[in-house]
């Protein structure tokens, strides 16, 4: 991972997209950092109670979006809640909103991820732990 993988620019068509920065429990996190583990400010858009667009920038420098799941995998036999990828990264976020929103995004897994609520905070670029609060998705949607 690059040291600007996840960027902190929000373009004007993000913004109209509704992504911010926020602190995603579990998103970011530094897995050397286990002790006091905390995550870092994504630029995100909520979709629902238990899935996340993030937009990163993986090794090639152009601008992508993750769609993540928060929940378990049923492909696996661990049980605990954790991120799962729903589908490999895409460039154009509007288009996967709009596919999400009506019913016809394709994942990768279809229906292999059992879902879970997760938290969210506010955040701001300079922002390493801290944030605040707003609440469960459902307030971040």
């Amino acid at each position: 991972m690059n040291d600007n993988y996840y960027p902190q620019e929000i373009s004007e068509d993000e913004a109209s997209l509704s992504f911010r920065h926020l602190l995603i429990d579990g998103i970011g996190v530094v897995m050397g950092s286990q002790i006091d583990p905390h995550p870092v400010p994504v630029v995100a858009r909520v979709l629902s109670t238990s899935d996340v667009l993030i937009k990163i920038r993986p090794k090639n420098d152009r601008d992508a979006y993750s769609h993540q799941r928060f929940g378990y995998s049923e492909i696996t036999s661990y049980r605990g809640t954790q991120w799962q990828p729903v589908s490999t990264p895409v460039s154009d976020a509007r288009k996967l909103i709009s596919d999400f929103n009506g019913g016809v995004h394709k994942e990768t897994f279809p229906n292999k991820i059992q879902r879970a609520s997760f938290d969210c905070k506010e955040a701001t670029p300079s922002d390493g732990a801290g944030g605040v609060p707003i609440g469960p998705a459902s307030i971040c949607v």
